[in-house]
């Protein structure tokens, strides 16, 4: 009984009810008490830049390109994230660079047409290969033939573990991309590694350049990896969000901490007001998705708990687990089970760890 009163005590901390300690994973209800994010934007309407679909602006100086899809094979398309871009006067900073060479080459043309004459940088905020391997595509554009390229690394930006991670990952971090892609896709497999590193965990933007002095950023373990870099504006109500609220009924947990996760995104929750616009790498993210989100990963750890709490074995649990989300979502397919499946053994792992 000692681990049930310690998991209650964290239980409490996320507003969870002791009574939701069933097996089962309740239907997930988005709660109205949030203000709908997508409303704030949409209606004002979406600006779409230079009359080009790719481009959508978001304030008055926050844009997403949302055309990555284009650029990849069928089978990668899970890989097409969107990439962020802050405008300045002088100088344009890119928020990651996406999943592959020709993506980043491609976004890196569209940025230089859509804001000329700027100087162009690259934030990578985390060191998942879909979120940096791009930045060969954009030293391509940046740097012509190349002949100078040790001149255009320092115009690649990330906070210092993470761009020694990506450094350490690296080559081999290429084969979680190439198994979806292709290894034609992926050619050349060049990667860069950013050159400009953020010291501190938390600060603002001006250190790259002293117009980007409102945008704040900050460093967190295990929120979607094991350093993710995140970005808001509180003057134009825009954050950047990467990979921690996804666009899917059952969320990937891979990279993270649960706990962690959940205080991210219930941190969120409770600092939402009306206006506030949520972007992130699966483009505009509404408080439906946080919400769901969130309920998703709340009962699924509570699931999982009960479930140890009763004796049940890793294999009875991910066959019960598995049996409950397809009852409960009737639209899920293969991957999507087996996506849960794998959250469910992280889970186990996590609170497995939490006892000793």
């Amino acid at each position: 009984m000692k681990f049930y009163y310690r998991f209650a005590i964290f239980l409490f901390f996320f507003g969870v009810p002791i009574s939701w300690l069933n097996l089962g994973l309740a239907q997930i209800q988005p709660q109205s008490v949030i203000p709908p994010v997508v409303q704030s934007v949409t209606g004002q309407g979406l600006a779409i830049a230079d009359d080009n679909s790719c481009w959508v602006q978001y304030s008055r100086s926050f844009y997403e390109w949302r055309c990555a899809n284009r650029y990849l094979p069928q089978s990668a398309q899970a890989l097409a994230l969107s990439i962020g871009v802050i405008e300045g006067r002088r100088s344009v900073l890119v928020i990651d660079s996406g999943a592959t060479t020709k993506v980043g080459f491609h976004a890196a043309t569209a940025v230089e047409a859509r804001f000329p004459g700027r100087a162009i940088y690259v934030l990578n905020t985390q060191s998942k290969a879909p979120h940096f391997l791009g930045n060969y595509g954009f030293l391509q554009v940046l740097s012509g033939d190349l002949r100078q390229v040790s001149a255009f690394k320092g115009r690649f930006v990330a906070g210092k573990v993470i761009a020694d991670e990506i450094a350490a990952k690296c080559p081999a971090c290429i084969q979680s991309v190439v198994s979806l892609t292709g290894q034609e896709e992926i050619k050349p497999n060049e990667i860069v590694i950013p050159g400009f590193t953020l010291s501190r965990d938390k600060g603002n933007l001006g250190l790259i350049d002293s117009e980007w002095v409102n945008w704040r950023y900050e460093i967190l373990p295990q929120i979607t990896s094991s350093q993710t870099l995140f970005i808001r504006n509180t003057e134009e109500n825009v954050y950047w969000l990467g990979d921690a609220v996804q666009k899917a009924v059952i969320p990937d947990l891979s990279g993270s901490s649960t706990i962690n996760r959940l205080n991210y995104l219930v941190g969120l929750r409770s600092a939402l007001q009306s206006g506030d616009i949520f972007v992130g790498s699966y483009g505009l993210v509404s408080s439906t998705w946080l919400n769901e989100n969130i309920s998703y990963l709340t009962q699924l750890q509570v699931s999982v708990f009960r479930g140890i709490e009763a004796g049940l074995s890793e294999t009875e649990l991910l066959r019960l687990l598995s049996q409950s989300i397809r009852a409960q979502k009737l639209n899920v397919n293969a991957q999507d089970i087996q996506r849960h499946q794998r959250n469910v053994i992280q889970i186990i792992n996590e609170l497995r760890r939490f006892t000793r």
